[in-house]
């Protein structure tokens, strides 16, 4: 037998019919809360952000796969350019990198191809192995 939605402090809590809650004023959850859909927000406010980190797989010399949205790859000396290969790289992704060695070559996101892949590269061959940390952002 389904029964209509239920309603407390004025509206403020509505539990619908269907299934849905509406808090209507600030939600305070003392423990873990998990979200197996998709979390939708206005304004995200933390402390802390926690991204999905992968390990680095070598594909080949000038390429790698690491499949989290955040990361740290390691271009080789006399290179100038490294492939990742990532599935979260979308179309209009904005994705970050970061040196995390010192390199007299400037950084720069070559190309990005939807679905499987970005590439970083510098102007010049590289003169040493040099470490950058990227984000993915969708």
């Amino acid at each position: 037998l389904k029964q209509g939605g239920v309603s407390f402090l004025s509206g403020l809590i509505n539990f619908a019919s269907d299934g849905k809650a509406v808090f209507k004023e600030d939600t305070v959850f003392e423990k873990n809360v998990t979200v197996q859909g998709v979390l939708a927000a206005h304004t995200i406010s933390s402390t802390e952000l926690l991204l999905g980190q992968s390990e680095v797989k070598i594909l080949n010399d000038g390429s790698v796969q690491s499949t989290g949205a955040a990361g740290l790859i390691t271009m080789k000396k006399d290179t100038k350019e490294i492939k990742v290969v990532n599935p979260l790289v979308k179309e209009k992704s904005l994705i970050f990198i970061t040196p995390k060695t010192k390199t007299t070559q400037p950084l720069f996101l070559l190309d990005q191809v939807e679905g499987n892949s970005f590439t970083v590269g510098t102007e010049g061959l590289l003169d040493a192995d040099v470490k950058f940390n990227y984000l993915i952002v969708n």
